[in-house]
């Protein structure tokens, strides 16, 4: 075997070291000393060409992690420290698009924590690519709009009830704007 051969093994060994220890850190300093260890990984002198793939998946399943909130937001700030590493690499560039769509659908997560590392991510990513490559990112930011859940919230405008006025006064309704015909 020969001694490129040996390091592409040890590289992918060591991301594949480097995302397990991002997916089970628990505290945030944990999870910041992970993300930036991946970031300075992927974006240095890697010689395998699979690593960023890799690196990808992994982060794509943790932000579809539908049960642990603390994964995808351990995804978002990977990604978004990933983006915001002094040099990005040529390489990351690409995958770096790859991910926007599965973190504008982060952004619509219930969980703050995730929401907010989610926006960081996006906004860094727009930052990181290339002014050429902003025209890829333009149908997944209006993709995402398009299909963006509505977020359900309690309405504090008065319902107005066009029924007979005791229902309405049943219903506790504001009374219909136009006059009841039947009241003298």
């Amino acid at each position: 075997m020969s001694q490129a051969a040996k390091e592409n093994a040890g590289s992918a060994q060591v991301l594949e070291q480097l995302l397990t220890k991002l997916s089970v850190s628990k505290t945030a300093d944990e999870a910041k000393g992970a993300s930036q260890e991946i970031a300075t990984f992927i974006n240095g002198d890697i010689q395998e060409a699979d690593a960023p793939t890799k690196a990808v998946d992994s982060l794509k399943k943790m932000l579809n992690n539908k049960k642990d909130a603390g994964a995808r937001q351990n995804a978002c700030e990977a990604i978004a420290t990933i983006a915001k590493h002094s040099d990005v690499s040529v390489t990351v560039e690409p995958y770096l698009v790859q991910l926007l769509p599965a973190v504008l659908a982060a952004v619509g997560d219930k969980m703050a924590a995730v929401k907010v590392a989610a926006q960081d991510a996006a906004i860094s990513i727009t930052k990181a690519v290339n002014a050429n490559a902003v025209k890829l990112l333009i149908p997944h930011f209006v993709n995402s709009i398009r299909t963006a859940q509505n977020v359900a919230r309690k309405d504090d405008r008065p319902r107005v009830h066009r029924g007979s006025h005791r229902e309405r006064f049943r219903t506790g309704c504001l009374p219909c704007p136009r006059p009841d015909p039947h009241r003298l």
